[in-house]
């Protein structure tokens, strides 16, 4: 079992929220540590400047964030992220660029990945070896 779990913007908002769905996805956070790719953090970031957030609560999430590990770009990320794009392509199964950049991060570091929405990241896990960590597994 991997030390590390990397929780998708979802299962991230989840908890910041305090929200009922977070429940669920505790099991698979317990005696690990909550990892984050630098695109994530990007997409929370652009949540707070959209909805405009006050200071307090870009304050918690900055809070929050501290307390996951916040795995940075690098030129090896970047060739993942590449070849996830490609792989996905060339069978057919296209995935977003921010997906890709979770789930290339989630391949390089050799963790597996907590998401809520599993159908954005199912052409990852079946033609890139993305572990996908679920409820009740």
């Amino acid at each position: 079992m991997s030390e590390f779990v990397l929780l998708d913007t979802d299962v991230l908002s989840y908890s910041f929220k305090n929200s009922r769905h977070a429940e669920r996805f505790r099991p698979l956070l317990a005696n690990r540590r909550a990892a984050v790719a630098f695109a994530t953090v990007a997409e929370v970031y652009l949540w707070a400047k959209q909805r405009n957030w006050a200071t307090a609560k870009v304050q918690l999430l900055e809070q929050m964030l501290r307390g996951c590990v916040v795995v940075p770009y690098s030129s090896e990320l970047a060739w993942k992220w590449a070849e996830v794009r490609h792989v996905c392509d060339r069978a057919g199964r296209s995935i977003s660029g921010m997906d890709a950049w979770i789930a290339a991060t989630a391949l390089h570091r050799q963790i597996p990945l907590v998401t809520n929405n599993t159908s954005d990241f199912t052409a990852a896990e079946e033609h890139c070896g993305l572990q996908i960590l679920r409820p009740g597994n």
